[in-house]
């Protein structure tokens, strides 16, 4: 009875707690060495309390264990965090409970600590953990146990991290559930039926998740699914080119399976780096700091910085670990390509030589006669020692200088319009970088294209407004078109439905098949947006249905007189040199002159 009545005024105590926002955290006082602490914070970021957390200093005994025992005010957040530390180390990240819950800290774990709950204590615990080499190397981990739910034998683990090889089991390794011949792979929303046995082998994805699990058991087989959706992965490249700092640009992509890859040119006059994956610092065993890493598979381990040989740089680096944890990094050696150029989505970001700056004296260079829009930054083949952008990607301003500057981190430039521009500028001689453009504002190069009005009538060619932003008002009906860019021709994907819809943006493809809208319906702006990465979208907006074929009413304007008025509503008469207000019958648009 003694027991009976110590569980059940634990649970009406936590449910009163619970019902303030406070939960209350046990942790089994004879499995701690040392002093040991809780760090909390909620998913929103709010700290709960500060690093390195709050001490424990209560004690209770229930049922003849003594636990340490804290409470902690969530306040109105149901989804928070939680890490138990302490001089022995860490555990990994864990998501708080709903309700009070008991612990058991060890040492052990990739930080130093685990943490795992005491099921008899938990109701809602099953003793089944999700164990992996990447998340918690392969040791028990309370944030990967698997929750009981409403329907009997069924199991579900939420919004965990998922990468490199994993399996299910229980606590001392009783239970196993895994693939039995070989690793396999588990695709999200595919169910997969594994086997209880010792020997089975390890599930894997196809990149870094962010999922939820669902173990079902009620059949004569364990069968494991998860939903979810891909995430970034935790490696980076860190160096001096960084300042060794998690830096998005220097994050490898996750492929699953142990295997992360970074296509990006890294040259070895950017210095010292190593390889981190998981807080994990990675490096090359050495002599002396640093070491020379080689082009090839270099088997990599808790070492030196590493440098690339001198006058070389990496196109392509793969990072592995395997299951047991070993890691390696095979490394793709790049055609070195003198020169500084101008790259953008003018020319998807090429170091080409139809864009190579001329040095025309020490530390100054030129680029002549070169029509230019869009986002664009003047860097080496590399990306390396010359990479000049603006500090904060406003427009540069043409006709005067501009100081821009030289960084990894800095933005993309853009203009307020295209430009035939006769000379664009690079003064790197001084203490500041300036960068000065001349030219004058030109047409954008992109038409509504139809087999009636062609592929570059200029009564149908947008206006560029600058950051990669174009517009168009005329209006459009009872025709099928792509869009006209610069010569390349945009349209739908092949699986899309060809209506193309009123006011919402539709991502479109070089190559694609035509667009049209609803019959009866006319577009009477098309709102245009080239990004950065070049891809192409578009949004049109309806207009005015006539009765008569667009056509014909584009024909009809071909005919009316021209009149032309300023910005400020002023006619003018013969208009030249500036940007322009043009109406010709029906039809009214801005022109650049």
């Amino acid at each position: 009875m003694k027991k009976i009545y110590l569980l059940s005024l634990a649970i009406l105590c936590a449910c009163v707690a619970n019902a303030a926002g406070v939960i209350n955290i046990y942790a089994k006082k004879t499995s701690i060495t040392s002093q040991l602490n809780l760090y909390a914070w909620t998913n929103s970021g709010e700290l709960l309390n500060t690093w390195p957390g709050t001490k424990f200093s209560e004690t209770v005994t229930v049922d003849g264990v003594e636990y340490w025992k804290m409470a902690v005010n969530t306040g109105s957040n149901d989804t928070w965090n939680l890490i138990f530390n302490n001089s022995n180390g860490q555990t990994v990240d864990m998501k708080g409970p709903s309700i009070d819950t008991y612990y058991e800290v060890k040492k052990g774990g990739n930080k130093g600590l685990t943490a795992t709950t005491v099921a008899n204590m938990n109701p809602n615990a099953t003793g089944y953990y999700l164990y992996g080499n990447e998340i918690n190397n392969w040791t028990l981990d309370s944030s990967y146990e698997f929750q009981k739910t409403s329907t009997d034998k069924v199991y579900t683990l939420s919004n965990v991290k998922v990468c490199g090889f994993f399996k299910v089991g229980n606590s001392d390794w009783s239970a196993s559930f895994g693939p039995m011949d070989s690793n396999a792979a588990l695709a999200a929303n595919t169910p997969i039926t594994l086997t209880n046995d010792g020997s089975s082998k390890n599930l894997y994805t196809d990149g870094t998740y962010i999922a939820t699990f669902t173990l079902d058991m009620t059949g004569s087989s364990p069968v494991l699914s998860f939903t979810g959706s891909k995430s970034n992965s935790e490696v980076y490249l860190k160096g001096e080119v960084n300042n060794w700092s998690d830096n998005a640009n220097w994050q490898f992509e996750s492929h699953g399976a142990g295997v992360y890859t970074l296509e990006k040119a890294f040259q070895a006059s950017q210095g010292q780096f190593k390889i981190t994956a998981n807080s994990y610092w990675y490096g090359l065993p050495a002599d002396s700091e640093p070491a020379t890493l080689q082009y090839g598979t270099t088997t990599l381990g808790d070492g030196k910085n590493m440098v690339l040989p001198t006058g070389t740089f990496a196109s392509k680096m793969s990072f592995y670990v395997k299951e047991d944890g070993t890691t390696s990094i095979s490394v793709e050696e790049g055609v070195l390509i003198e020169g500084i150029f101008l790259r953008g989505t003018i020319n998807n970001w090429n170091a080409e030589e139809a864009y190579k700056f001329t040095e025309v004296s020490e530390n100054v260079y030129e680029l002549r006669d070169i029509r230019l829009q869009g986002f664009f930054k003047i860097a080496d083949a590399q990306w390396a020692k010359h990479n000049y952008g603006s500090t904060d990607g406003a427009n540069i301003k043409v006709g005067f200088n501009n100081y821009v500057t030289n960084s990894g981190d800095s933005k993309n430039f853009t203009l307020n319009g295209t430009y035939q521009c006769s000379l664009i500028k690079l003064d790197i001689s001084g203490n500041s970088p300036i960068l000065t453009i001349i030219g004058e504002a030109t047409t954008s190069g992109i038409f509504v294209a139809t087999d009636a009005l062609g592929n570059n009538n200029e009564e149908w060619e947008f206006i560029d407004n600058g950051s990669g932003y174009y517009t168009l008002e005329n209006n459009l009906q009872d025709s099928e078109f792509n869009i006209n860019v610069n010569g390349k021709f945009y349209g739908l994907p092949t699986n899309a439905d060809s209506i193309l819809p009123f006011d919402e943006v539709i991502e479109l493809v070089e190559g694609g098949k035509k667009m049209a809208i609803e019959e009866e319906t006319a577009i009477g702006t098309f709102e245009l947006t080239i990004a950065d990465n070049g891809s192409v979208s578009i949004m049109a907006c309806e207009g005015e249905y006539d009765e008569n074929s667009a056509i014909t009413e584009v024909n009809a304007d071909l005919n009316a007189p021209t009149v032309y008025y300023n910005l400020q509503g002023v006619k003018v008469a013969n208009p030249t040199n500036g940007i322009f207000i043009k109406k010709q019958g029906n039809t009214t648009l801005k022109v650049v002159l």
